[in-house]
């Protein structure tokens, strides 16, 4: 999976293959960053080379062509090796972040970028960044080895005991990788922590939330991690080792799922065809609804909801369709329910996007629609080319005059700069997020050898029992032979000497 698309306030992240661009527009400001790729150790050490080479220098006109020709032939070197294939891939990037910084070190921005050569870069942008016109660049401050590859991201936040009386919390970017480990990075300054990990499986979906502990009176915080073996894990933060619970419904890998806003609900889907509503607090399963259109079996790779958290929107594998599902609250007259009303999911509409569909988010306030007077919420819809970007206006209610998606035709300034600059570099993006190998997805554990998957495999047969107790009897009985064998060489020799001392 890959967490392509992210927000903080009126900043966008986007990344568009192995190229991230910061997208700024408020206040009658716009910008557009790119985030510049840190480089590989190959291809560090190839300018170091060229480097040395430049800098040689003598005064003797023969040195001086033995130092020009040995220059030509490292430029040469590296124009007969282009990056191949593979190298392009590993540059892709797999998951991004971003977050508010510290205001006191002139950094109102932090960014994570991830990319398939497993390295992590922590990018920091400051007011004169932003005021930048047009497009600028900007390198890493900070370039982490991960362990596995990067799959998804999530924010927290620590009190820091500096001595001072003031309550300082120190930032922490929290991952989740392809072998099903979770790890804790700093954005400061070089250093990190290993959380937690599901055992031999691959976390698809993170989240950190805080919920209030009714026992003690106080706030508590969660840590929520989605695999491949239909589960969401429920672990305290940063005590991760403590365990809460978890969330059960899913027949197949869960592909994603997000928290609800001030609410004690989360939202999942996965590639049992599905969309599930969970409780936090009690770990169950409020209800569950198909997302299959027309008897087409389409899985759903992304998940978002709006800010007013009523709102969720959802993308497909292999399918340009957008739908939108809303959160409804029906009264109950339960006495011994802590909640007076059942939420449940419903469908209020579909729609099909110009291109491939990779990832989602909506905008951090309410729009009006240029269609409607109506208010209703913005989504920004991360697509494969050519189209690249798209925004759409989604209204919370459906009547014959209302329409529930609409395509904004007029998107921003510098979306559209954004857009020009794909364009004109004609930036190929991935044809999925969902990671397949010989077209199944790699998350689907059916064809699998190992593990409790088929029912043909020895551990999972009836008669394993019976097996194994003829292996045993079988090994039990060339013990007894080799030691009645041993017993019998023993007495052989004893003869024999006993005969050589009566001659």
């Amino acid at each position: 999976m890959r967490q392509l698309i992210a927000r903080h306030d009126d900043f966008f992240i986007v990344a568009l293959k192995d190229k991230a661009y910061l997208v700024f527009e408020g206040k009658g400001k716009k910008s557009i960053i790119e985030f510049l790729t840190p480089p590989s150790s190959q291809e560090e050490t190839q300018q170091a080379v060229v480097i040395e080479n430049t800098k040689t220098s003598s005064s003797d006109d023969v040195n001086a062509d033995a130092n020009a020709k040995a220059e030509v032939k490292v430029k040469v070197a590296k124009v007969k090796n282009p990056p191949s294939s593979s190298d392009e891939e590993l540059k892709e990037i797999s998951a991004v972040a971003i977050i508010g910084g510290d205001d006191k070190n002139n950094t109102i921005l932090r960014c994570a970028v991830a990319r398939n050569n497993k390295t992590l870069s922590i990018y920091n942008v400051t007011t004169e960044d932003i005021e930048l016109a047009s497009v600028s660049t900007k390198t890493a401050s900070i370039v982490y080895r991960t362990p596995k590859r990067v799959s998804c991201f999530a924010f927290s936040d620590l009190p820091m005991d500096d001595g001072s009386s003031s309550n300082t919390k120190s930032t922490l970017l929290i991952s989740g990788d392809v072998a099903g480990d979770s790890y804790a990075y700093n954005l400061l300054r070089k250093g990190q922590r290993l959380l937690l990990g599901h055992t031999a499986s691959m976390l698809t979906d993170i989240a950190i939330v805080d919920r209030d502990d009714i026992a003690s009176f106080s706030r508590r915080r969660l840590l929520l991690t989605a695999d491949r073996d239909e589960k969401i894990r429920i672990s305290q933060f940063p005590d991760s080792y403590i365990l809460e619970g978890f969330l059960l419904g899913h027949t197949a890998y869960v592909t994603a799922f997000t928290t609800i806003p001030s609410s004690y609900l989360a939202v999942s889907c996965g590639g049992d065809m599905t969309l599930r509503l969970w409780n936090i607090d009690d770990k169950s399963e409020i209800c569950n609804l198909s997302t299959c259109d027309n008897n087409k079996n389409e899985i759903p790779t992304a998940i978002t909801v709006s800010g007013c958290g009523q709102i969720i929107a959802v993308i497909f594998d292999e399918c340009k369709r957008l739908s939108i599902y809303k959160i409804s609250h029906k009264e109950i007259n339960d006495q011994n329910s802590n909640n007076n009303t059942s939420p449940s999911l419903t469908l209020l509409g579909s729609v099909d996007c110009p291109s491939q569909p990779l990832s989602l988010i909506f905008h951090g306030k309410e729009a009006e629609s240029n269609n409607n007077d109506n208010n209703g919420s913005v989504l920004t819809v991360l697509m494969g080319d050519p189209n690249y970007v798209g925004t759409y206006n989604i209204q919370d209610e459906h009547d014959d005059d209302n329409t529930v998606v609409s395509a904004i035709s007029e998107s921003s300034s510098s979306m559209q700069e954004l857009l020009d600059v794909a364009l004109k570099e004609e930036i190929s993006m991935p044809k999925t997020i969902l990671e397949k190998r010989n077209g199944d997805p790699i998350l689907h554990k059916q064809n699998e050898t190992r593990g409790p998957a088929g029912d043909d495999a020895p551990w999972n047969r009836v008669e394993r029992i019976e097996i194994a107790k003829g292996h045993q009897k079988r090994s039990n009985a060339k013990k007894a032979e080799k030691k009645w064998k041993k017993r019998r060489t023993e007495a052989e020799a004893k003869v024999d000497t006993n005969s050589t001392v009566i001659e």
